[in-house]
């Protein structure tokens, strides 16, 4: 059981002293499991993933490993020029300006290259970044990669699209969605 919180950042309303006793760094998301508070998705997934038995996060240290490799991928490959450009173009559209050619351009080449490294794994074969299973791992990579279809032409990766197809059709997707 949990409640859910919607907060939305640029209303300020991650800046309100209260959040930020939670927080201290004004972001989301953030888990408040009684007094035990967490940030960063990569991180309150896995603790989410670790609090009872799941195909989501083996007990075999080979695979760990892998889940520890996609997600951090995902926030070190991914994540940081998705958000670059996902905030240049909001900021943009806020200011009434058009958005920075050069830093949407290098933006749009550091997203590519990182979906490089997904593509040629998932066109091997698999059909999950781990051993053709769902896992933790294809969370984590799912909320740094979803964005990308919004920012950059995705026909290079085909193979990435179809697995952020199958990641979408998931019923849990939808009731995340939902919320």
């Amino acid at each position: 059981a949990y409640t859910h919180i919607p907060l939305d950042p640029q209303k300020g309303e991650t800046r309100d002293p209260e959040f930020l006793r939670i927080n201290p760094s004004g972001k989301i998301p953030v888990l408040v499991d009684g007094d035990f508070v967490l940030t960063e998705s990569t991180a309150i997934a896995g603790y989410l993933a670790s609090l009872q038995p799941t195909p989501l996060l083996r007990d075999d240290p080979r695979v760990r490993a892998k889940i520890a490799q996609w997600s951090s991928w995902a926030v070190a490959e991914m994540e940081p020029p998705v958000t670059r450009l996902v905030r240049a173009r909001r900021d943009a559209a806020g200011a009434g300006h058009a958005l920075d050619a050069t830093l949407a351009q290098s933006a749009a080449a550091e997203i590519a290259a990182a979906l490089t490294t997904l593509e040629r794994h998932l066109a091997s074969g698999t059909e999950y970044c781990i051993a053709g299973e769902f896992t933790l791992a294809d969370i984590n990579a799912a909320g740094a990669v979803m964005a990308a279809p919004l920012l950059i032409d995705m026909a290079a990766f085909p193979a990435t699209g179809a697995w952020l197809a199958r990641i979408f059709a998931r019923p849990a997707w939808h009731r995340v969605k939902a919320l």
